[in-house]
């Protein structure tokens, strides 16, 4: 799980910056401690609209088909 450091600390053989992303390591447990905090997930900015893609293939489809029906 991807988490952001609160406050500088150092454990678990690591030393981490106040601010810094990484990834939780197995068996710690700094999330209850309030060392860290999650981190939301958030879409690579050239995926950033993939969700309101639209398939043309239907509308292209619709067009066609009234284009022949004239």
């Amino acid at each position: 799980m991807r988490v952001r450091a609160l406050v500088s600390f150092a454990g678990k053989g690591m030393t981490v910056a106040r601010g810094a992303e990484f990834d939780l390591p197995d068996g710690v447990d700094w999330l209850q401690a309030g060392l860290v905090a999650l981190v939301e997930p958030t879409p690579a900015p050239h995926m950033a609209d993939v969700d309101r893609a639209v398939d043309p293939a239907p509308a292209m489809a619709e067009k066609r088909a009234r284009k022949a029906a004239k």
